[in-house]
Parts: C-alpha cells; structure tokens; sequence
C-alpha cells in the first residue's frame, strides 16, 4: 500500500474517532448540563412507605377484678420485605422454615390442603379452599394436586422433596394472605423460646430480612375456664378482610373470633403505631422514620364471677356423668351434654354460663378438627345457643299470662277431672291420671304449679287462646333474643299461628292452645331465655337486658372509662296477689311433696324452683330445672338443662350447688375445713344425702312433660370463625288426631 493510501486511511480513522468523542461530550453535556438536576433527582428520588406497629390488646378480668386473659411480652420472628432481596424468598424462608420445625415451632400454613401425601383437602375449611381456588385462578372442581402445582409455579418453587415443596407453598401463601410487603411485615412465629431466638440472630446473615422482635403475646390463664364465653382471637380471615380494611385494621392484625373476644372488640383493640420507611429508587431501604407509638386497647371487666363459674363447671360435668353412670333401664344412658346459666334478676348481670362438652381454648388449633367432627358438637355454646322443649318449666308463664288477662283468678279452683273433655275431638289427660289414674282434684294457680298439674293449664290455654299467651310471653323475651353480646345466639321458637302456617302449611286448632298451655306445641326456647323469663316473673315483672359486660377499663390505671347500666327491655302486669301466687307455687316445688323437694330438703336459704322433662324423638327426655333465691327477694336466678337426663329433679343438684357457693353455704362457707376423709366430686355427694335415686328419675308425684322431641342448634366452626346454625322444630300432637296418652306426661 503506497504512502498516499495510508495517510487516506489514517485520516478516516481520526475522523472517526473525532466524531465519537464529540457525540461523547455533547451526550455528557446533556446530561449533566442540560438535564443534571433532572437526572440527579431521578437518582436520588426516595419513597415513603408506612409500617405499623402491634398495640397491645386489653386485658379481660372477672367480677372481682381477677385476670382472665392478659399479655406478656415475648419474642417473634418476622419477616420483613424490605430487607429481602428478590429472587431470594424461597431460599429465605426455606432456611427460616428447617429453623423452626428444628425447634419444633409450628409452621404457619395458609393453604386448606393436607400437608402429607396423598394430598386431600382439609375438612371444615370451605371457604379457604374458594379463596384458594379464587385466588390462584382455578374452577370449583380443582384437585389438591392442582392446586399444589399452581402455589408452585405461582412462587417459583422447584427442586427438593415433596414435603419440603409443600411447606415452602403453604408459608409463601399465607405470607400471601398477610399481604406481606414493605410495611406490612409478616410474623412467622409468635412467642418462641430464647434458645430458638438465638439461633435465629445467629443465623441472620444466611436469611436477609428476617428479624427477631419482642411483641405482646396474648395469654389465656385457664383454657378450660369458661372458654365459650370468652371466645379466641386469631388472625383476620380472606372473608373478613374487607370489613376490618374499611375499619382501619392492617391485615396482619389479630381479632376477636368468637365470645368476649369478639363481642367488645371495638375496647380490647388497640391503636397500631405507626413509622416511616424510606426507599430508594432500587427497592432498598434507606432510612426508618418515627412517627405515632401505638396504645393499648381498653381492659373489660365482666359479669362474671370466677368462683361461680368454676362451680358450675365443674357440678355441670359431675352431673352429666353421675346420670350417665348409673343409668338403669337405658334411662340415662345417652345422657353426655348440657348446660348451666345463673343471672342476677334485678339488673340481668351473668354470673356464670357453662356447657358441655367444652374444650380447651389453648388447644382450639391443634385440637381443632376433633372438635368439629365430635358429635356431641363442644364448640357450641348450649345456653344461648341450643333451642329446646321447655316442658313444664313453662307453665308459669301460662299462669302468668291467665292472671294478666283475668281469665283466671289467684284463688279461682279448677278440678282436674283427670280427661279434659272440653273438645269431642280432642281430650288429652293430665299426667297422673295417665300414669296412677287419679287426679289432683281441686288446684289453684299455686297449687297447680306445685303438682304441674296439666288439667289445670288445659283450661287457661283454652281459655286464653294462643295469641293471648304469645303476647305475654313475647314480654318475657320467649322466641326472642336476649340480646347477650357474645355471637351465637338463637332467637328460639315461640309457638303461634303464624309459625305452624308458615313452617308447615297448617291451620291452629283448639287443641294446639292446650298443647302450648303446658310447653309443648313448638316452643323451642334457650337455657338463657328460660332463665330470664323466671327472673323477670321473680323480680315482680322487668325484664332486664342479659348481659356480660359490667365496666370498661383503662389498661394502664384501670381506671374506669364507662359502666353498665341495667337497661329494662319490657315489662308484665302483675299485682303483688297475682305474684305471690304464682311465687308460692314455685316456693312449693322445692318443700316437702314438690318435686325438687329431694334436693333442697331442710336448705337454710328459702328457693323457688320448677322442674321439667321434656320428652325427645329418641332416647331419654331432656331434664330442665330453673330456680331463684331467695324467695322473697331474688338475687341468682339459675336455669340447668341437661340433655338426656331423664327428669328436672335429677339436674337440680346443679343449681343447689352453685347456691351453696353463692350464699357460701357448706363446703364454700367461709373458714370450711374439708373433713381429712373428703375427696367426693362436686355433686357427688347430693342425690345420696337427699335420697334422690340412682336413676335421676323424680319422686313420687313427677313434673309434666312435652311428649314431642327437643332440638338444639347445630353450628360448625368454619375457618373463618363464622358460624352456622340450623334446628328441627318438634311437631305437636295433631289435635284432630291426638295420642293414645293425650299428650301428657307419661311416669318418669
């Protein structure tokens, strides 16, 4: 190549250069001349990401300022997005996982899927499995394999073992759930041991984001203390999110499901704190920012009274299984469930509200699907929630609304003829006429109430008719709801017209009026219900609102922010003559020839008490027994219903019971000294020094009974702590058509 083409060629190439280097400082220009300050706050351009912090919960005490739920500080491990780099939250939460299952932590896991193969889906988790299914995109029909497959590809897990594939998708799923993101950290576990605190600081650097942090945690004293009253808290479920969304919640937060937890839950919440983190343009966080310090929920102080609670408890179950132990003849032997509730009737205070079978509340997860599967069915609450024939125990409301409407008068005799013969077509007996063939010749109100005597009610049922009784007995909250806070309760069913028509499409007879007059017919009412409709007649006619709430604290000083007021929900006419009737009556039940005589033979307190046994579709009649003392001037009103129990008589030992604590008589009597000998169960010791039978059977003359089934409602606990209740209503005799017995009382 000649000298010329070279220097050709070395020209271009400058040129080249040349430009290259301009284009260079021209863009470099531009940048930082032209547009530098643009740029430069893109660079530097920081957000705001705001982070709550856990309030504590209030606290929850008895009646005498005693805890029943209370907080503590302990350790918990979270996860924190921030800090997580992505593309490493498998590899994070796997090493966090192998940490916790280590330790033996529970590892918490979103998906309704069972975690061992074959895969199936949970049981009682319906409404995950829709939020699943919604969530992931897939129809109704979708197997759990599919499911697993979509968690999978969803968050990139790949490789391992199956098990450790389904932890990982279970975890990354409730994270999911938690709306886990930058101020929305995700707590993996709560209250851990120091040891696995430790190994978790230790280990920090392998897992980015992931911290250990002192957190409230909420301790329940006694799991087995009145555990349907004070309910459990848990995290807010997909169904409830939006709710507590609107209402300020951040959706890691912790709730109220079920009892006092949930019903005064607007107290026990806290205010959340809150701070600033600030973030880079990469994602990165850069600084944490103070703002609002959290503050505690306000403490609540219930009605509750811890000794009275424990003693219902405790004689409730002892009960139960005496009956069922000494059950003879199959009368008894399906005896396995009821429920206990005494109230004060002058303001509608509960002092103590038992059901059983109960559980443990520290126990509800792990015990969780035993509980739901359990036929006997622990989780519900029998005394607001359970719907039952009241059989005899509602006879003074018959007598009341008689007396109310002038039908009847308080020294008016009626004779029971043994067959009530008004109606050609329909003449049921009174129940010891069916049983024995006599009567109880002339009665009036008290002494009506005293025997039970059917003939008696016949003739003011018919006299009254059913849309008189309805009337006052919809003043003493019959087939109504008390209003109690706790969720759960069922309105009942208070049999009239309306209802048989609507629910069976037939018309009311004569006859039904009679059936209704003794506590038959329809009428499905609660333990609670009963026992209010008693305080209300025993206070002289105010029917006061139930409830559980007595004060509203403040956490720190408890100091007293608000008070309950008795509130009056209605009231019935009753003379003072008309009162002590009917009161008289009651008085008599428990003395010499009544029918709970047995029980509180020669007791120092004066009780008013009736009983009923109310007949079932199958196997042994339900046993009711409601009582107030003392006599002249009420203070605890106490309703015991117990399933299968064969009669009221052989319940009532619950009621004496918690009467002997409540005025502390015997063993709970100040300075009492158990003799060295002593280790009988709570009522153990009563059907034998009262002279009661082993069978629970009452004596000679015995109470008058619904001869249709009782029912209670069954409620399932989904997964979002909701619950779901149904009854089957008892179908009266047909009074064209009645029974052999005419609907009485056949002999216990």
């Amino acid at each position: 190549m000649d000298k010329r083409s070279k220097r050709i060629k070395t020209f271009i190439l400058g040129v080249f250069w040349c430009l290259v280097v301009v284009v260079y400082i021209v863009r470099l220009m531009n940048l930082q001349l032209v547009h530098g300050d643009e740029y430069l706050e893109t660079a530097t351009k920081r957000s705001y990401k705001t982070q709550t912090t856990v309030a504590v919960r209030g606290e929850i005490l008895d009646s005498d300022g005693e805890p029943i739920v209370t907080n503590r500080m302990g350790l918990s491990v979270t996860l924190d997005r921030a800090y997580i780099p992505k593309g490493q939250e498998n590899d994070t939460c796997a090493k966090l996982i192998k940490i916790l299952l280590e330790n033996e932590v529970e590892i918490k896991d979103g998906v309704p899927i069972t975690d061992v193969s074959p895969y199936e889906w949970e049981a009682g988790k319906e409404n995950a499995k829709k939020k699943l299914l919604k969530t992931l995109g897939l129809d109704d029909g979708a197997s759990p394999q599919d499911a697993l497959a979509a968690l999978y590809n969803r968050y990139g897990i790949e490789g391992g073992d199956a098990a450790g594939m389904r932890r990982l998708a279970g975890f990354r799923y409730e994270m999911e759930l938690r709306n886990f993101a930058i101020g929305t950290p995700f707590t993996a576990a709560s209250d851990i041991s120091a040891e696995t605190a430790s190994e978790i600081k230790e280990r920090r650097y392998e897992m980015s984001g992931v911290d250990v942090t002192v957190e409230p945690i909420r301790i329940i004293n006694d799991g087995t203390f009145a555990p349907h009253v004070i309910g459990r808290t848990g995290l807010i479920s997909a169904e409830e999110a939006d709710s507590y969304v609107e209402r300020g919640y951040p959706l890691n937060a912790t709730v109220g499901k079920e009892g006092a937890e949930k019903a005064f839950e607007d107290y026990l919440r806290g205010t959340e704190g809150e701070s600033l983190v600030e973030v880079d343009s990469t994602g990165k966080v850069v600084g944490v920012h103070s703002g609002e310090t959290s503050k505690p929920g306000n403490t609540i102080k219930l009605t509750i009274n811890s000794k009275l609670q424990r003693v219902a408890q405790d004689a409730l179950e002892a009960t139960i299984k005496r009956i069922k132990a000494n059950a003879k003849n199959g009368v008894g032997e399906d005896c396995n469930a009821g429920s206990v509730v005494a109230i004060n009737p002058n303001t509608g205070a509960i002092y103590a509200m038992a059901s059983y079978p109960t559980y443990d509340l520290t126990r509800y997860s792990a015990d969780f699907s035993d509980l739901i599967s359990n036929p006997a069915n622990p989780l519900l609450n029998r005394v607001i929630g359970g719907t039952y024939s009241p059989g005899s125990t509602f006879k003074p409301a018959t007598a009341l609304a008689g007396l109310e409407n002038k039908v009847i008068t308080t020294d008016e005799i009626i004779y029971d003829k043994g067959i009530y013969t008004f109606y050609d077509d329909y003449q049921p007996k009174c129940w010891i006429y069916d049983s024995y063939g006599t009567t109880h010749g002339p009665c009036d109100v008290a002494k009506a109430l005293q025997t039970s005597c059917n003939y008696f009610f016949f003739e003011v049922g018919r006299r009254l008719g059913i849309d008189k009784l309805d009337e006052v007995c919809t003043r003493l909250g019959l087939g109504e709801k008390t209003g109690i806070e706790i969720p759960g309760e069922s309105a009942g069913v208070l049999a009239s017209r309306k209802y048989k028509e609507n629910t069976f499409g037939e018309s009311w007879y004569g006859g039904d009026d009679l059936q209704a007059a003794i506590g038959q017919s329809y009428h499905l009412f609660t333990p609670l219900q009963i026992a209010n409709y008693i305080a209300t007649i025993a206070n002289g006619g105010t029917r006061y609102q139930v409830h559980l709430l007595d004060k509203i604290l403040d956490y720190n000083d408890r100091s007293v922010i608000n008070q309950f007021e008795p509130r009056v929900v209605s009231t019935v006419s009753m003379t003072e003559q008309e009162q002590n009737a009917i009161l008289r009556g009651l008085r008599s039940v428990t003395e010499e020839g009544g029918t709970a005589s047995r029980v509180f033979e020669n007791y120092p307190i004066s009780v008013g008490g009736k009983t009923g046994t109310a007949s079932v579709s199958k196997g042994t009649a339900t046993g009711v027994f409601v009582s107030f003392a003392p006599y002249k001037n009420p203070e605890i009103v106490i309703c015991v219903l117990v399933e299968h129990a064969g009669s009221g008589n052989g319940v009532a030992p619950v009621a004496k019971e918690i009467m002997d604590a409540y005025f502390k008589l015997g063993k709970y009597a100040d300075g009492y000294e158990a003799p060295p000998s002593s280790s009988e169960p709570l009522s153990s010791s009563v059907s034998s020094s009262r002279g009661e039978s082993s069978s629970g059977q009452e004596p000679a003359l015995p109470d008058s009974s619904s001869s249709e089934p009782s029912s209670s409602s069954q409620e399932s606990e989904p997964d979002n702590g909701g619950e779901e209740e149904s009854s089957s209503e008892p179908e009266p005799d047909n009074p064209e058509n009645p029974p052999d017995n005419g609907g009485g009382e056949p002999p216990p």
